[in-house]
């Protein structure tokens, strides 16, 4: 048990420290790309305003771990920040998936075949309910299985789209 309160004395400010400076990053992401959230919002019909409202409840818990930390009680910190690892809910992931749908919504949105695009937003339909849900992992690994599909879908659409684009 004198172990386990040494490590937890060691890594829990580092931990606290790099969550924090990954909930930055994504705050400044969120920022930065809210032109390409409104395309995400438009084209792939999913509403990113679930994106700051995890990354607040991602805060919360982070800044809970660090009152407990400062506090002197480490079993407590540990375990709240074990909701955000065992959640699958943390600010890494949740950056993942913003790269994710922006760079996804930017390219069907060229693809213009309303087809497809209709086929994308289904197979996206699912990897997102899991974000709604505050599932980050879940979603992640659901996007994962989905990939080849949505970008083979793409492709297609691209191409129809470059087709139809020659001819005229």
């Amino acid at each position: 048990q004198r172990v386990d309160e040494v490590d937890r004395r060691a890594r829990l400010p580092k931990e606290i420290a790099d969550m924090n400076k990954q909930i930055k990053r994504v705050e400044k992401l969120l920022v930065s790309k809210k032109k390409s959230l409104q395309t995400v919002n438009t084209v792939l019909g999913l509403n990113t305003s679930i994106f700051a409202e995890l990354l607040s409840n991602i805060k919360g818990t982070v800044t809970e771990a660090d009152r407990f930390l400062k506090a002197g009680e480490l079993e407590d910190a540990s375990e709240t920040l074990q909701e955000i690892h065992g959640g699958g809910l943390n600010p890494g992931g949740l950056e993942g998936i913003i790269h994710e749908l922006t760079n996804l919504a930017t390219n069907v949105k060229r693809a213009k075949d309303q087809n497809i695009i209709s086929q994308i937003r289904t197979l996206i339909a699912e990897p997102f309910s899991f974000v709604v849900e505050g599932d980050l992992q879940g979603a992640n690994e659901s996007f994962n299985e989905a990939r080849n599909d949505i970008y083979r879908l793409l492709d297609q659409g691209l191409k129809r789209t470059s087709k139809t684009q020659s001819k005229k």
